[in-house]
């Protein structure tokens, strides 16, 4: 249970990033169990892959447990960790990283056969679904670079309250002062 010495704003942040995480992590079990069950030939590498994602979205799952509780402060820190493999994307000469959570807004630059359109391409992508990508030597030689904006915010977001927290608990235990409300 979140401390009552929060104030009630900054329990309903903590309780959405918490949820967030949460429901973004079970969503990115589910579709990778999905994904896995359509997954006709599985090797080594594609397993120790599906296990890679798997501990990406639980580790989402973690972060928003420990946020709804009252170690929402570990919970913090590791929420911007879980941020921070979110942040850029690449698909380079048949290699490919993508990691998503949840809800996704990039900027993203591509070039190539397997983009909108032959040559350079900069545009926006929107995604409320988490989504991963992890391709090894495949035979898309085409470019993608990519920026996920909402994973630098959360990031910016995730350390405010964090400060705000401390500050909260600071003024609670040290000083006896209540909290805003």
């Amino acid at each position: 249970m979140i401390p009552d010495f929060i104030s009630k704003q900054r329990k309903t942040r903590l309780e959405l990033l918490g949820w967030y995480q949460i429901v973004g992590g079970i969503a990115g079990v589910l579709v990778t169990f999905w994904i896995l069950s359509k997954t006709e030939q599985i090797t080594w590498v594609i397993a120790l892959l599906f296990l890679l994602a798997f501990a990406l979205y639980s580790f989402s799952i973690y972060c928003g447990k420990l946020l709804l509780g009252a170690q929402y402060s570990r919970g913090l820190s590791l929420s911007i960790l879980n941020q921070v493999p979110q942040i850029v994307s690449f698909a380079f000469i048949g290699y490919a990283y993508q990691y998503n959570g949840g809800a996704a807004v990039e900027l993203a630059l591509s070039y190539g056969s397997g983009t909108v359109s032959s040559g350079l391409n900069f545009g926006v992508d929107f995604g409320m679904m988490p989504k991963w990508l992890f391709s090894i030597a495949s035979d898309d030689l085409s470019f993608k670079l990519s920026v996920n904006l909402l994973a630098i915010y959360l990031i910016y977001f995730i350390d405010k309250l964090r400060e705000a927290l401390l500050h909260e608990k600071v003024n609670h235990e040290i000083a006896g002062i209540e909290p805003e409300i």
